[in-house]
C-alpha cells in the first residue's frame, strides 16, 4: 500500500516537473520580467510559477482596474485574466513605477 501511494505521488510530481520544464522552455518573458527574475534570484520552480501567470507590468490606471487593494498600497496582484471569463485563469499584474 505504501509503495502504491508513493508511486502515485511520484507520478503526479513528475508531471508537474515536466510541466515546469515546458513552461521554462516555451514562455518568452519581456526584458522587464527577466530583470525582475534575475534581481530576485528566482529558482526554476519560482520562474515556472511566475511565468504560468503571464506577468505583466502595467501603469497605475490599469493596475487599479484589475487590482482591488482595499486601501492597501499593493505593488502586485494576482487577478482574473482580462476577458477570460470565470474559468479563464489568473494573471499577475505588477505596478510599473517610473520614478
Amino acid at each position: 500500500m505504501v509503495l502504491l501511494v508513493g508511486g502515485i505521488i511520484f507520478y503526479l510530481t513528475a508531471g508537474m516537473r515536466q510541466s515546469d520544464e515546458k513552461v521554462l522552455k516555451t514562455y518568452q518573458p519581456s526584458s522587464e520580467i527577466i530583470e525582475i527574475v534575475e534581481k530576485n534570484a528566482l529558482t526554476d520552480k519560482g520562474k515556472a510559477i511566475l511565468y504560468r501567470s503571464e506577468p505583466e507590468l502595467v501603469d497605475g490606471e490599469t493596475f487599479r482596474k484589475y487590482c482591488f487593494a482595499n486601501g492597501v498600497e499593493a505593488l502586485a496582484c494576482n487577478a482574473p485574466k482580462p476577458g477570460g471569463g470565470p474559468f479563464g485563469g489568473r494573471k499577475v499584474f505588477l505596478l510599473k513605477i517610473d520614478d
